[in-house]
């Protein structure tokens, strides 16, 4: 019955391939348990994954709309604006948080100041194959090349998407230590936007140095009101960037860990095995059948 099923035309019906899978019941059983066993084994060596979970969002602009002081000073000659100005919005800072969620710069910081996590990441077992290193971070004392690690190690795991159709962003880190897991999106969420502020507060204060320097020497009327208007917007900037509210972005959800583990997923992997035993069970079986018909 097998060999007529296998010398049987290529459109083959659903009930033929049906009924070829029947007639290699066993051979699809006899894959199905190794390979059965194979996976329990891997499954059983495999660390649990959790994840942990943040969601943010971007700061509002420092001035709005309606608080954006203009000053126009007017050409006497062609009686149009001789200069506008207009604040930056947020979205940038935003997007350079993202950006630095994962940056060189950032996995610097957690070299020096989070030993424990660099100790994780070196002890961290790899995902396919669990008796090994998952990075090559073991052998080494190089802070640099630690950071040089890191910094590829946060590229590739942290995920930072949209969140529908709204502003803000989930971030998200999958770790068999769930507590460190949560510590190191808080703690690149917090280096991140402090360092950004930090930048802020330097470029104001680099900016008040010039418009301070140049009011002084400044004799034009006009020039002198628009230096001063421009001082007290960047008086007022470096002001408010002193203040303890959050500088690109803000947290919208607290960082938390998943109570269920997202890797492995055995339902996945024994589909698959489901599947694969009958591939390798109906071709087996049509090898065998093969042989027999040449011998015969």
């Amino acid at each position: 019955m097998g060999h007529d099923m296998i010398i049987k035309a290529r459109n083959r019906t659903l009930a033929d391939i049906m009924c070829l899978f029947w007639t290699a019941k066993y051979y699809i059983a006899f894959f199905l348990l190794i390979l059965s066993v194979m996976s329990a084994l891997w499954l059983g060596a495999q660390p649990h994954y959790f994840r942990a979970e943040m969601l943010i969002g971007p700061v509002e602009p420092l001035f709005s709309r309606s608080e954006q002081p203009v000053y126009e000073s007017q050409n006497i000659y062609a009686g149009t604006p001789l200069y506008t100005m207009q604040r930056k919005d947020s979205t940038l800072e935003f997007q350079h948080f993202i950006k630095m969620m994962s940056a060189q710069r950032s996995a610097e910081k957690l070299a020096v100041s989070w030993p424990e996590g660099v100790e994780y990441f070196k002890r961290e077992k790899h995902t396919v194959f669990p008796w090994g290193m998952r990075y090559g971070l073991g052998g080494l004392d190089n802070e640099h090349k630690i950071a040089t690690h890191l910094s590829f190690i946060l590229k590739n795991r942290i995920r930072i998407q949209p969140d529908g159709l709204t502003p803000f962003y989930s971030v998200t880190f999958d770790a068999a230590d769930p507590d460190m897991a949560r510590v190191l999106i808080t703690s690149l969420y917090n280096y991140s936007d402090t360092y950004l502020r930090e930048q802020a507060i330097e470029n104001a204060q680099a900016n008040l140095n010039y418009l301070k320097a140049r009011l002084k020497v400044e004799k034009n009327s006009d020039y002198r009101q628009l230096l001063t208007t421009l001082l007290m917007q960047e008086e007022y900037s470096l002001m408010m960037l002193h203040s303890k509210s959050a500088f690109a972005a803000k947290i919208i959800e607290a960082p938390y860990v998943t109570p269920y583990v997202v890797w492995p997923k055995p339902l996945l992997i024994y589909s698959g095995v489901l599947m694969v035993s009958f591939i390798f069970g109906g071709l087996f079986f049509g090898l065998i059948e093969s042989v027999k018909q040449r011998k015969a």
